[in-house]
């Protein structure tokens, strides 16, 4: 019973970890470097930092883009709301980018 318990809470955080992701895709990591994400009786609290320089974004074309990007890493540690010590710490790399360039209209 207590394997099967354990199992079931690592599925409960593997889901949470699943939405988590995808609320951390929606973040613009070069202005949020610090957050906090709760669902589900879970919250994970997350720091994002800078792992490589910005750079300028390319088209297909290999021209200049209207976005500075950049790779960061984000470390998160994920605590269920009835306990006070972390049931996980994890670590991904996301890219981060800021707009700096508006984009033309074409001539007619």
């Amino acid at each position: 019973m207590l394997g099967l318990a354990r199992a079931d809470e690592h599925l409960h955080a593997a889901e949470f970890y699943r939405n988590f992701e995808s609320h951390l895709a929606m973040q613009n990591l070069t202005s949020d470097s610090v957050g906090e994400y709760a669902a589900n009786g879970m919250t994970a609290y997350w720091t994002a930092s800078l792992v490589e320089p910005k750079h300028e974004g390319r088209n297909i074309a290999g021209q200049i883009g209207y976005y500075r990007i950049g790779l960061y890493r984000v470390d998160a540690e994920l605590f269920r709301d009835d306990v006070d010590v972390p049931v996980e710490i994890i670590s991904t790399r996301l890219v981060g980018y800021e707009r700096v360039r508006v984009p033309q209209a074409l001539p007619q």
